[in-house]
């Protein structure tokens, strides 16, 4: 194989590990941080004032 084409394979099969270690990061590392922030922003209280004339 060429030098380019090896160096572009290389580069390719680091982002896909990058990706894969940050995927797994987030979905089994971090997971109970972002379930947490999301029953968080389901369950918004806010109270609104009444429009009387």
């Amino acid at each position: 194989m060429s030098k380019r084409l090896s160096f572009s394979f290389f580069c390719f099969v680091i982002f896909w590990l990058f990706l894969l270690v940050r995927i797994f990061d987030l979905s089994v590392l971090k997971n109970e941080k972002y379930q947490e922030l999301a029953m968080k922003n389901i369950l918004r209280e806010e109270a609104i004032a009444p429009f009387r004339g």
